[in-house]
């Protein structure tokens, strides 16, 4: 999903066709939010987040995952090049819940905490 993610924000693209290839429901609509108000403001997000989930809680069709996610990387630029503000970029709580459907795995509800609440 974060990758489909990354794609999409080159161009904070809300309809690109990626972003639904791992995520559905809620999680997905707050992907297409993320992008729609990228767009909205002119800017766009370079570089790459990176990643540690953990797996906290596994049924059969469920699980519940979290990570602390490293965005120092991944920052966002206006049209002109510029960054769009002097706020580096941080570590953000992310919880998610995914679920079994079609034989696969899609993230279903997704939470992306604020700026600094958690350490990398």
């Amino acid at each position: 999903m974060w990758k489909d993610l990354v794609v999409a924000a080159q161009t904070s693209d809300a309809e690109h066709p990626q972003l639904d290839d791992h995520a559905t429901g809620d999680a997905l609509e707050l992907l297409k939010h993320i992008m729609r108000d990228g767009k909205a403001k002119g800017v766009v997000t370079k570089g790459e987040p990176k990643f540690a989930p953990r797996v906290e809680n596994v049924r059969s069709t469920t699980a519940v995952i979290s990570d602390c996610a490293d965005g120092t990387a991944w920052l966002r630029y206006t049209e002109t090049g510029e960054l769009e503000n002097d706020t580096p970029g941080s570590h953000h709580l992310v919880d998610a819940k995914v679920v079994r459907q079609g034989g696969r795995w899609l993230v279903a509800t997704l939470f992306i905490d604020e700026a600094g609440t958690c350490l990398g």
